[in-house]
């Protein structure tokens, strides 16, 4: 779920420099200064980046988890079990 949505940054930035390609067809040279000081852009900076970020942190954690899966596969269990418990008590 947190990869879908760190994926689904990457496309909300994508469209957004799509749209502002589209708008600034041809005349981008002009504006440029302009929009590379927008708020616009800042945010499409901090989407990508966070995109990017979030992406390898949860490859990261997944990779870590079934390799301890694969390694430990008992202590995995007995970390599952506690987690029922747990729910069962709240």
């Amino acid at each position: 779920m947190n990869l879908a949505l760190s994926d689904g940054l990457m496309g909300v930035y994508l469209l957004t420099i799509a749209s502002v390609d589209q708008y600034y067809r041809g005349t981008y040279i002009v504006y440029s200064a302009a929009w590379r000081s927008s708020v616009v852009c800042q945010l499409a900076g901090v989407l990508a980046t966070l995109s990017s970020e979030l992406s390898v942190y949860m490859l990261t954690a997944i990779t870590a988890e079934r390799a301890a899966t694969l390694l430990f596969p008992h202590f995995n269990r007995a970390i599952a079990l506690l987690r029922v418990n747990i729910r069962f008590l709240l």
